[in-house]
């Protein structure tokens, strides 16, 4: 898998601190963050310092995630967010919501959501 490093298409990412910080929080620290996009925990701190961007592909997945995250506690209490985010997930054809966002396949990872909350089974 390619890491999401900062490069030349650095954008800026309104709200970013927050939304680090939000993500972080869902995955259990800054270190599981950082693991998760592919970089060093310092990068991140950088990130949220605003001392440099993240790339294009590292934002987009920082935001994608904060928001399944905030949808998926719409649903559920963020107790089980987390937890919902780390387990293999039967209409996401058994992957986890994380494995889908880090591919850029959120759409589903709503589909599956609604559908939970919906009373469906996969």
């Amino acid at each position: 898998m390619a890491t999401l490093k900062d490069s030349h298409t650095a954008v800026p990412v309104p709200g970013l601190a927050g939304r680090l910080v939000h993500a972080a929080s869902v995955l259990g620290a800054q270190t599981d963050l950082a693991k998760w996009i592919g970089v060093s925990r310092s990068q991140t701190s950088r990130w949220a310092a605003g001392e440099t961007r993240p790339s294009a592909e590292a934002a987009q997945a920082i935001t994608d995630l904060d928001f399944i995250a905030a949808r998926a506690a719409m649903v559920w209490d963020e107790s089980v967010v987390t937890d919902w985010l780390h387990g293999h997930n039967a209409f996401l054809g058994g992957a986890t919501p994380l494995d889908m966002v880090r591919k850029g396949r959120t759409a589903e990872v709503l589909q599956a959501i609604s559908a939970e909350a919906a009373g469906a089974f996969a």
